[in-house]
């Protein structure tokens, strides 16, 4: 015999508060853009995310203590958008602020880590249990100066797609290839589940040094299209190896999305949801920095 009871919980959520949310990932190549919201109280129906379009924000070099206004853009379909004809400056302080009546001020610091160096070693295609592989391997020279973070992907595309990729979206998407690290070191995020769009490495092991890693992926596209026997849809594929240093605060929040994205796609009950690491205080959001190496996968 099954027995069961039920108790109704009455929910109050009239003590919620909206929060400023701040999307701001900044590199030496591209102008200040960062893109700021409000959240929304997911219980209530008549809660909902909006674009702020009023808000004062502003980026202070904290070595000068110049400080950057950003203005919100008036193109169409960019609301809640603010930019700068200024660039960010390389191993330099910033201190976000974002104000807006009735929100507790925003606010963050980051900086551009270190350039880094690359070197590329070698693809080959490879069979793992009767299933075809590339296998990627390149180095990584490491800067002894300061603790490294390191993250990487495949970007690919067909060569009349190729001039419209964004690079700087650095966000895990639901068409990136899936990778697996041959490489102890590499962080796994979900031990159900080693396949990720992104690997992730800190250099606590081999700071200083040069250091080489393997990776593979058995995304279908990009094994057909770098096979010598390519059909007419595959051989025109351009495939890059996207290799980012990135911000301590940068590299936390890549590997929540991440974890959190895989989670989703792993039928099990096990699964706890994944909290999303932020940086800003006083507020949502992530305000960091990258550098970025690509290179070409012929």
């Amino acid at each position: 015999m099954v027995t069961s009871c039920q108790k109704e919980i009455e929910l109050d959520f009239t003590d919620f508060e909206s929060d400023l949310v701040v999307n701001g990932v900044f590199n030496p190549n591209e102008k200040w853009m960062l893109d700021i919201s409000k959240s929304a109280n997911v219980f209530d129906p008549n809660s909902y995310i909006e674009k702020i379009q009023d808000a004062n924000v502003s980026v202070q070099n904290l070595e000068t203590g110049e400080i950057t206004q950003l203005i919100h853009s008036l193109v169409e379909g960019e609301k809640g958008l603010y930019t700068s004809s200024s660039f960010p400056q390389e191993f330099v302080n910033y201190k976000l602020v974002v104000e807006k009546d009735g929100f507790t001020t925003a606010t963050a610091v980051n900086k551009i880590p270190s350039e880094i160096d690359v070197d590329f070693i070698d693809t080959s295609l490879v069979e793992i249990e009767g299933e075809r592989a590339l296998q990627i391997d390149f180095t990584i020279r490491d800067n002894a100066g300061e603790e490294n973070f390191y993250v990487w992907d495949l970007l690919y595309s067909t060569e009349e797609d190729y001039d419209n990729n964004n690079n700087s979206d650095i966000s895990p998407t639901s068409s990136d290839a899936t990778l697996e690290s041959v490489d102890d070191n590499t962080e796994i995020l979900n031990e159900e589940n080693n396949f990720q769009s992104k690997l992730f490495l800190t250099d606590g092991n081999f700071n200083g040094s040069n250091y080489s890693t393997t990776f593979l992926t058995f995304d279908e596209n990009i094994v057909d299209g770098s096979s010598p026997n390519v059909d007419v849809e595959t051989e025109n594929l351009k495939l890059q190896l996207r290799v980012l240093a990135v911000s301590k605060e940068l590299y936390e929040y890549l590997k929540s999305v991440e974890a959190s994205y895989r989670s989703q796609n792993i039928n099990s009950s096990n699964i706890n949801p994944v909290d999303i690491d932020f940086n800003v205080e006083g507020g949502l959001g992530i305000f960091g920095a990258y550098k970025m190496h690509l290179i070409d996968i012929e």
